[in-house]
């Protein structure tokens, strides 16, 4: 791997630089991204438990340019790119449990996510760009990205919490490791064989580590729809020969979650099952890179 690299820099870094016809190049750089949705507004008040933060991750990949003239032509990438935020929810919600036997238990209390969620695309961006001066580069298209890896850490808090039954739940404090594109990622750790509460005949164990689909399966898919699509908006500076700064903005036009699987957290519909949710929730990113090369 490491020769692959250094050969790849090598190629870029002695590609033509010649403005009109093909040249080649790669790029490394930032992410600043976040998932722009709207909070769900908990029943009977005005509270809005969910914050939608940003987050950062790297990102980098191949370029393939072909200038029609000296100023004018068309860019092609294939990258990597980490997206995704800093999520909270915090305020009532429902936490389901599951037993020894397999019976999901649902409970109700004061709740508190915590995650930071990175999702990995493979992107292909396309864009056309115009040389204003010798230095300075505007350009503009459009992407589209598959969802490759899609993982979350953090943690949940759930303090002053009742079964729907009404039993007293003790309070909860577990680690989160999601891994959103597995369907065995539904399950816990419970391997400290400690009791964290029982309801008749049903006995929960402790869970010192949640899944993504704990105690709710994949039936209905992953959370996370598999392809994105947007448009792409940014300006580049050529600090030297083979060497460039970019900055740019994405704009996804597509639902990222599955609306078959994503659900209200705050409250239950009249036979005690989960109100899936109706809301668009796209991916929003500024990206700072340099290309090498191109």
């Amino acid at each position: 791997m490491k020769h692959i690299l250094i050969f790849l820099c090598t190629v870029a870094v002695n590609a033509l630089f010649a403005q009109e016809g093909f040249g080649v190049g790669m790029q490394i750089g930032l992410n600043y991204a976040k998932i722009r949705g709207t909070s769900e507004v908990v029943t009977g008040s005005n509270a809005t438990p969910e914050t939608f933060n940003p987050n950062s991750g790297l990102q980098g990949g191949l370029l393939l340019r072909w200038g029609f003239t000296d100023r004018f032509g068309l860019r092609l990438e294939v990258n990597y790119a980490q997206r995704g935020m800093k999520y909270i929810y915090e305020g009532v919600g429902i936490q389901p449990f599951k037993s020894e036997s397999g019976t999901t238990i649902l409970t109700t209390g004061q709740l508190k996510y915590n995650l930071n969620l990175s999702n990995g695309y493979m992107e292909l961006p396309l864009t056309a760009y115009i040389q204003v001066t010798n230095h300075w580069e505007l350009h503009a298209g459009g992407y589209v990205a598959y969802l490759a890896s899609s993982k979350s850490d953090g943690v949940l808090t759930l303090k002053g919490a009742k079964t729907l039954s009404g039993t007293s739940v003790p309070d909860y404090d577990g680690a989160i490791d999601y891994n959103y594109l597995s369907a065995a990622d539904d399950k816990a750790d419970v391997t400290n064989n400690k009791i964290l509460f029982t309801e008749g005949i049903h006995i929960v164990k402790n869970p010192t580590s949640l899944g993504a689909y704990y105690a709710r399966g994949t039936a209905n898919g992953y959370l996370w729809n598999r392809w994105d699509y947007g448009v792409s908006a940014g300006v580049s500076y050529r600090m030297r020969s083979g060497l460039t700064a970019m900055a740019r903005v994405n704009y996804g036009m597509t639902d990222v979650t599955n609306n078959a699987v994503h659900s209200l957290q705050s409250s239950l519909d009249a036979n005690r099952k989960y109100i899936l949710r109706d809301t668009k929730d796209n991916n929003v990113s500024a990206q700072i890179s340099f290309i090498f090369g191109n």
